[in-house]
């Protein structure tokens, strides 16, 4: 496995939320970049349960030695964007007409976030489950 995925549950087979992350593009010189997704059950919103999910992920990532993460969001998404930008994600892209979902389609706004600034060269990536 490349990338964490990682489950937030209140009890046995009650899954409140989950995050992960996923490749950026394949191509070698974004083995430092990473694309990260959240998702909170309706009900469980305002808990917490995204940030901490979102906490833990960045964590394992940087153990990985990921350095930027990109967040993909549907464009009129003002709760996730909000939520994002809470978390230091700040919006850096607009693509028009870029996702095709419920009979439509949509903008799509990205936002990033830096977790390790600077210009030094990074230390190898390290896949997820290569990680002790």
């Amino acid at each position: 496995m490349r990338y964490p995925y990682l489950v937030a549950a209140t009890g046995p087979g009650t899954i409140v939320g989950y995050a992960y992350a996923s490749a950026y593009s394949f191509r070698t010189a974004y083995d430092w970049a990473a694309e990260v997704s959240v998702y909170v059950d309706q009900t469980k919103l305002a808990h917490g349960t995204g940030h901490q999910l979102y906490t833990a992920l960045e964590a394992e990532l940087q153990r990985q030695h990921v350095v930027s993460l990109g967040a993909c969001i549907t464009a009129g998404n003002q709760r996730s964007i909000a939520f994002h930008e809470r978390d230091g994600f700040r919006q850096t892209a607009v693509f028009p007409h870029f996702a095709y979902k419920l009979d439509q389609w949509w903008d799509v706004v990205w936002l990033t976030k830096v977790l390790t600034p600077g210009d030094a060269a990074p230390e190898p990536f390290i896949p997820y489950s290569e990680l002790r």
